[in-house]
């Protein structure tokens, strides 16, 4: 085997390692951020967000099946069935290329609902800290409209007496 083939299977095996990384790292971070708090989120970010670990999870499964793939591509690469002789190892072979794509496609979807799960969640934060707001305005507005009125009452009775 070549140089060349070395090259391909370590950056293939680089690349599927830190996509299970990255993925274990999102689950591990959101769950431990999260810490309870789960039971406080509305049912739809709820859902995304089970949703997305899900996705991050199978995308893990994904990446372990084309480790081992790699693995094996390298051990016994087969032979080719018209001419029976035994093939070069190569990335691109299904059973590598495969599990590959599907791994990269789950991590991106799963990246997808956990973007999504948090703008509702942002969206809703957002929403309940502007309605408190004009909920404070409009305390402040009340209280700055009676102590208009009590400052009225208090100097009509004297305008009148003079």
């Amino acid at each position: 085997m070549t140089d060349r083939f070395d090259k391909a299977f370590d950056f293939a095996q680089d690349t599927t390692k830190q996509i299970v990384t990255l993925a274990s790292g999102i689950i591990a971070i959101t769950l431990t951020f999260l810490n309870g708090r789960l039971t406080n989120y509305p049912s739809d970010t709820r859902t995304w967000l089970e949703v997305g670990w899900a996705l991050y999870l199978v995308s893990v499964l994904f990446g372990i099946v084309t480790l081992m793939a790699l693995s094996g591509n390298l051990e016994r690469p087969g032979t080719d069935k018209t001419t029976n002789k035994a093939n070069e190892p190569s990335i691109y072979r299904c059973n590598i290329r495969g599990p590959s794509i599907l791994q990269v496609l789950l991590f991106l979807a799963a990246t997808v609902a956990r973007w999504y799960s948090a703008s509702r969640q942002a969206e809703r934060l957002f929403a309940t800290r502007a309605a408190s707001s004009r909920m404070d305005s409009l305390a402040g507005a009340q209280a700055l409209v009676g102590a208009n009125a009590v400052r009225e009452e208090s100097q009509a009775p004297a305008s009148q007496s003079v």
